[in-house]
């Protein structure tokens, strides 16, 4: 069955970030903090922030983003407060449920909720208690207790129900998911499925994702989601990207030498192959990138098979990009990274920034 196309043709221009760098969490935070306020000040729609646990610099360092995402807020005016995802298996859902609803009423109604069993997570279960072996069951188990609480119904073992209510969240809640069966679930919860891990080819491993999800939508809907909710949820997909502008390809790829090498494995590892067998364009395939000229970047995003025809959300990846310690040269980089996205290389496929207000709508 051939997929349908998103209900509006404007696609939203987010970011994703792993919140990466070598100047310690404080200046981490503050980068990130300050990618937020340049990205709202260009237009961009929103921003989502890996979740990651016990985990080193460059692997990812902020365990709480919903923390993280309500300073934010306070310095943000329009940009959507995004989370990609929530490892909701270590999670007391209802908890979960309960910090979402204080931060969509301080942000004005901007949460974005990922959730998902955090692949890169998976060695930390045993530190929360959790089998990992268990992952995905749990997870959709507490999914349902979470939607659940969103939409108001009574709370396991009281009549009590969740305050503040956060009924808008349910329309603005995504599964980070990478199996057919997962997005076919995730379609009956009504909720949106966000896809585009690195080495999953896009073409033979996303588009089969995109068709099943939109296919079970069509045959079912949202049969499992919370009753009260059904009529106002619809199919949504989000498509993670890494990109990387630069004058030309070749340029690119000696800029991003040193992330090539540090990546190759992963490719090699998914192809069956020894490194050395490599070359950096294989690598650069490999993982999905879309690199060189924002023409040449334009072009390749809409050759993408599991893309523009599809998503409501185009995120690219948008991480630190290392110098020395923490210098200010670091965020000046990365601000550069979004500004480009933004202003040359998102403009060339159709988007452009959502009409603003003069002030954030404050829920009273």
């Amino acid at each position: 069955m051939t997929p349908a196309p998103p209900a509006s043709s404007r696609f939203k221009l987010g970011f994703m970030t792993h919140v990466m760098g070598r100047g310690g969490p404080a200046t981490a935070y503050h980068h990130l903090t300050e990618l937020f306020v340049a990205a709202d000040a260009l237009g961009v729609d929103g921003g989502f922030i890996a979740e990651h646990h016990l985990a080193g610099p460059q692997a990812g360092q902020l365990p709480s983003p919903l923390v993280a995402l309500a300073g934010i807020a306070a310095r943000t005016r329009q940009i959507d407060l995004g989370v990609s995802a929530v490892v909701l298996p270590l999670m007391n859902p209802v908890r979960v449920a309960e910090d979402v609803a204080v931060l969509d009423v301080l942000s004005g109604g901007r949460v974005q909720l990922g959730l998902g069993v955090g692949g890169a997570n998976i060695a930390r279960y045993p530190a929360f208690g959790q089998d990992p072996q268990t992952a995905t069951e749990q997870y959709f188990a507490k999914v349902a207790e979470l939607l659940a609480a969103l939409a108001g119904e009574p709370l396991p073992g009281t009549d009590g129900v969740l305050t503040p209510p956060a009924p808008g969240v349910l329309a603005r809640t995504w599964g980070a998911h990478g199996s057919e069966a997962s997005v076919r679930r995730a379609a009956r919860l009504g909720m949106g499925v966000m896809y585009g891990t690195a080495t999953l080819d896009a073409k033979a491993v996303q588009f089969p994702l995109v068709r099943a999800y939109l296919d079970e939508w069509e045959q079912r809907g949202a049969v499992d989601a919370p009753p009260s909710a059904r009529a106002g949820l619809r199919p949504r997909l989000g498509a993670i990207r890494m990109l990387y502008a630069s004058r030309n390809r070749e340029t690119a790829k000696v800029e991003l030498a040193g992330l090539l090498r540090v990546q190759a494995g992963r490719v090699a590892e998914t192809r069956g192959v020894p490194v050395s067998d490599l070359t950096e364009d294989e690598i650069v395939a490999g993982l999905n990138m879309h690199i060189g000229s924002p023409d040449d970047i334009a072009e390749s995003l809409r050759a993408d098979p599991a893309l523009l025809e599809h998503v409501e959300y185009l995120m690219p990846v948008v991480n630190t990009f290392p110098t020395d310690t923490g210098s200010p040269a670091e965020l000046d980089r990365t601000l550069r990274w979004i500004e480009v996205i933004a202003t040359e290389i998102a403009p060339r496929l159709g988007w452009s920034p959502a009409t603003r207000t003069e002030t954030m709508e404050v829920v009273p």
